[in-house]
């Protein structure tokens, strides 16, 4: 549940991606001291009013340190806010991933043939007695209608609970393959 964006961070009038998170969130800019020393080190006189853009992100931005190149990879919240230099960008993947880590979600599914309307009120009693699990229905298009329940939680024995109440949905010989949950 995280959004990356590339590029727009620049000194320039069109480099307007703090601007568009900003009045996304509904947040004003504001000057951030690390950014700021970083364009008084890196910039001249004459190209610091510019530059000074850069160092404005949305208030309460994290500046998050490091790599090779000078400028910080930036997190806003769920949003990773990225360089558009490609090697700029690159530079940052590593300090994502270690923001990134995570515990993991258990996942599994069911195949079955069925249409959705069939299954939506058992779908629905589920999600509410098992909110801490995520259930999804995909429709299969076809001449046979097929469907794919998934299921996705942090708790494993919770995400088996829920495919195995699924699964008995569909004792008739309607199901297709189970995936059992695993860690993803």
């Amino acid at each position: 549940d995280f959004v990356i964006t590339s590029g727009g961070l620049g000194p320039t009038p069109d480099d307007r991606t703090y601007e568009a998170i900003a009045l996304a969130f509904d947040v004003p800019l504001a000057e951030h001291p690390s950014l700021i020393e970083i364009v008084q080190r890196r910039f001249s006189d004459q190209e610091r009013p510019w530059a000074e853009r850069m160092a404005r992100p949305p208030l309460g931005a994290q500046v998050v340190e490091g790599g090779k190149y000078g400028w910080p990879l930036i997190r806003f919240r769920n949003l990773f806010v990225l360089p558009g230099i490609p090697s700029l960008l690159e530079d940052k993947f590593p300090l994502m991933e270690e923001l990134l880590s995570a515990e993991p979600y258990h996942c599994g599914y069911l195949l079955v043939r069925a249409r959705e309307s069939a299954i939506a009120g058992a779908m629905s009693e589920l999600i509410q007695s098992h909110p801490e699990v995520r259930i999804g229905s995909y429709p299969i298009l076809g001449p046979d209608p097929h469907l794919r329940l998934a299921v996705r939680s942090k708790d494993r024995l919770a995400a088996l609970d829920v495919l195995r109440r699924l699964s008995e949905l569909f004792e008739d010989g309607t199901m297709i393959e189970v995936q059992l949950p695993d860690s993803t």
